[in-house]
């Protein structure tokens, strides 16, 4: 058998379409945790919960935008990816501190 019947297949990952994802996971994310079986057991927790989900997934996606603006060749691309996980970010940081504001915790 000749050796070049078996290559090692590469594969790219495109760091800003990650982060891309990742906002567009952000999206849906308060609907899709309504499915899920399980509550948190004091009640006045469970209105903090999709936000502190779509807040990890729009930090991980600022991050995966940072590498990928780091290392890419698509620096527009990951400068779009950044920006939009920054605008959620800054949503939901707003929308904790109003709800903590709300429920009156010093």
């Amino acid at each position: 058998m000749a050796e070049e019947d078996y290559e090692v297949i590469a594969l790219r990952i495109s760091w800003p379409m990650v982060s891309i994802g990742c906002f567009l996971l952000t999206l849906p994310a308060k609907y899709l945790l309504g499915f899920l079986p399980w509550r948190p057991q004091p009640i006045w927790l469970w209105p903090l919960v999709p936000p502190l989900v779509i807040f990890g997934l729009s930090i991980l996606g600022f991050v995966v935008g940072w590498i990928g603006f780091r290392y890419s060749e698509r620096q527009g691309l990951a400068k779009v990816g950044m920006f939009l996980n920054g605008v959620v970010l800054a949503i939901v940081v707003l929308m904790i501190l109003l709800w903590l504001y709300i429920i009156g915790v010093r």
